[in-house]
């Protein structure tokens, strides 16, 4: 094979009508699970605000309890990873947040 031309690069100004075209690699390098725990203590649900996509469980691939009546759109524990750019009012689409100029990236299990 050819050489590796891959970079990293966290921050790209996109300017309007500008496109950028990317193939990136995600991978659990902290290998997070139930065994291996995250390193925050994780809020009662009662105490959270819970999000279109949370599953319920910060580990990839688990499910976990949501509170009576809450509904969510996450399929099998998978991770969203969103971008978007900083002028907030371009985030909102007929008055709902978060569906204007935003990219959703789906991580799956």
């Amino acid at each position: 094979g050819g050489a590796d031309l891959s970079f990293e690069k966290f921050a790209i100004n996109i300017g309007p009508g500008q496109t950028w075209d990317v193939l990136f690699k995600w991978y659990d390098a902290e290998n997070y699970s139930e065994a291996n725990p995250v390193t925050v203590t994780i809020p009662d649900v009662a105490n959270q605000t819970l999000g279109m996509f949370w599953g319920g469980s910060p580990y990839l691939g688990q499910m976990g309890p949501l509170p009576p009546g809450a509904s969510t759109l996450n399929q099998c524990g998978e991770y969203y990873i969103i971008s978007h750019n900083h002028a907030l009012f371009q985030l909102d689409a007929w008055g709902l947040t978060m569906a204007g100029q935003i990219t959703y990236m789906r991580v799956d299990p």
